[in-house]
């Protein structure tokens, strides 16, 4: 009987240890994984919304000027990208936000391995209220 006992308390241990070897194997495939392909596609994000924001602190988004928006675009973009940029303005009527304008920048998205995508919003200003809320969507990736 005790035997038996030694036995099934070893069995038991080794299939807790495999166990654990398992899931400790898998979690670090996955974090190799996604650091590989997430990091390159964070620093082409962070270089989306670097770009979006200079634009933003520089005044051309409030502009709602599309040529004025893309020649600052084209100075700010580093060579190696492109990007597409979709400036949304609605207005607020009775504290409903209606869609007002509607500018498109940039090339068409490619079909790039490696592309990414951010958002931002803005106010721009009348007096001391706010005149349109805005939404910018871009579209970042290699050439």
């Amino acid at each position: 009987m005790k035997m038996n006992k030694g036995f099934v308390l070893t069995l038991d241990a080794a299939v807790a240890a495999f166990l654990v070897l398992t899931i400790l194997a898998y979690a670090n495939y996955l974090v190799n994984e996604s650091e590989v392909t997430q990091w390159s596609e964070y620093n082409m994000l962070s270089t989306g919304y670097d770009v979006a924001t200079m634009l933003c602190h520089t005044g051309a988004f409030q502009t709602l000027n599309a040529s004025l928006i893309e020649n600052s675009l084209q100075q700010a973009l580093p060579a190696n990208y492109a990007m597409r940029i979709q400036v949304d303005s609605y207005q607020n009527i009775g504290g409903v936000l209606y869609p007002q304008t509607q500018i498109v920048i940039g090339p068409e998205i490619a079909d790039s391995a490696l592309k990414t995508h951010g958002k931002r919003t803005f106010l721009t200003f009348t007096g001391n209220n706010a005149g349109t809320y805005n939404l910018v969507e871009f579209w970042i990736w290699l050439k």
